[in-house]
């Protein structure tokens, strides 16, 4: 039994959070589509060589964009593999550490509290004695679709600033 609301504290301040997380996450989206076009522009340009050879001798700009795209979806899995890994320890120790927080200010409520009231009633300690945190298939799914867009966009926006150009103009660039 909750008399403090306590609970209902700490429930609305998790629903903040929820909002709080969104919005970072569309700020994290945003900036890792920068950082990945980044990278890939510098990849790409690494590999002018081998791109302008291989559209010399005729292969097509899209076969070449599609061995791209297979390097960075393939790194871009690894990757994926490795954060759902550690997700559910992560997911967990955020949880703990949150609800420690907001035990931690209830207690200092209480001792603000303290001596305010001139009461007999004596209100409950209240623990927490487990926090669960579950990552579900659709966060999985959602996460690995966002990625493999997020690679394909940067990827494909990176490239065009060397496809743009025929074979002869890249192979000119050389040294």
């Amino acid at each position: 039994i909750d008399n403090n609301g306590n609970l209902d504290t700490m429930a609305s301040n998790f629903n903040d959070l929820e909002k709080i997380s969104n919005t970072l996450l569309l700020v994290i989206t945003g900036a890792s589509f920068v950082i990945l076009f980044l990278i890939f522009i510098f990849w790409i340009k690494n590999r002018t060589n081998e791109i302008g050879i291989l559209l010399s001798i005729g292969i097509a700009k899209g076969k070449i964009l599609l061995q791209i795209l297979t390097e960075a979806v393939l790194i871009g899995i690894l990757a994926l593999a490795l954060s759902f890994l550690i997700a559910p320890a992560v997911s967990n120790a955020a949880a703990d550490y949150l609800v420690g927080q907001q035990a931690g200010q209830a207690e200092l409520q209480d001792e603000m509290d303290a001596g305010k009231v001139a009461t007999d009633y004596q209100a409950p300690e209240l623990t927490v004695t487990n926090v669960e945190t579950e990552i579900t298939s659709y966060m999985l799914l959602v996460d690995s679709l966002s990625v493999g867009i997020l690679i394909v966009l940067s990827t494909c926006a990176a490239s065009v600033l060397i496809f743009r150009k025929n074979p002869k103009d890249i192979l000119s660039e050389m040294s």
